[in-house]
């Protein structure tokens, strides 16, 4: 048994396990929120891109998208997936917060609670400059977060997944002080000689203050922030569950 990092032995069943996940909808609304401040990008950064689902979807529609993401086994399943579609997309491991691209983009894009691994304020910042960095002048980073409510709200139990040669057991933690939710995933995989090898792996994300995002944000020299509850074009609170934050790229 060993304990590894976030999305490394998962990866290789991350499409399976997250298959109802309504991807081309997150797309839809992304690109509603685009049309909602009337902007129209060309070049897309996919910060904690995964598998490649999200940038798959923009590819086709039209923008040339580049994705990253913390963990190389996530990488290494959206390259697999590239090559096999002979796409154009270009994948790369790095660090939210040291990341660095050849040439600035649009818009910098990063969903499905992502952001939300990054566990300080320190960590936080230090993403929020290395995308202003990344940005063309004037482009947009459109993001979003699970809120504490999100977090607090989160019942604490085990669920199970049983997949052709392995079983996963979820089990979800909350520690309201933070407010952090931990998922601890206990693989059991079937070997040729009939054993069961186990690996586990741990998942913890941090939820802040909007009061806090939002200054964190103006601080690295974004502006024109606006926030909406997820999939919506309501404003978003610290009642929503999700939400979704619009950031501009100040002078």
């Amino acid at each position: 048994m060993t304990i590894n990092k976030a999305y490394t032995f998962f990866a290789q069943y991350y499409d399976e396990i997250m298959s109802t996940v309504p991807y081309a909808e997150w797309v839809d609304y992304l690109e509603t929120l685009l049309k909602k401040i009337d902007y129209h990008p060309k070049t897309v950064l996919d910060l904690g891109c995964g598998t490649g689902n999200v940038a798959f979807l923009l590819a086709k529609r039209g923008y040339e998208v580049h994705g990253i993401d913390g963990s190389l086994d996530m990488v290494e399943v959206a390259m697999e997936k590239a090559s096999a579609e002979n796409g154009e997309i270009s994948f790369n491991q790095d660090d939210f917060r040291k990341f660095r691209i050849k040439e600035p983009v649009d818009l910098v894009i990063s969903l499905f609670d992502s952001l939300n691994y990054l566990l300080t304020e320190d960590d936080l910042n230090k993403a929020f400059q290395q995308v202003y960095d990344a940005l063309t002048p004037h482009g947009y980073f459109i993001f979003d977060l699970n809120t504490i409510k999100r977090l607090n709200s989160i019942e604490e139990g085990n669920s199970a997944v049983e997949g052709e040669d392995y079983y996963c057991f979820w089990k979800d933690r909350v520690e309201p002080e933070g407010p952090y939710w931990k998922i601890e995933l206990i693989f059991f995989v079937e070997q040729a000689d009939g054993s069961l090898f186990r690996e586990d792996e741990i998942h913890i994300e941090r939820a802040y203050p909007i009061s806090t995002v939002k200054e964190l944000l103006q601080k690295s020299g974004f502006e024109d922030i606006d926030i909406f509850e997820g999939f919506t074009l309501n404003l978003g609170s610290e009642e929503s569950e999700r939400i979704y934050i619009i950031a501009k790229k100040g002078d």
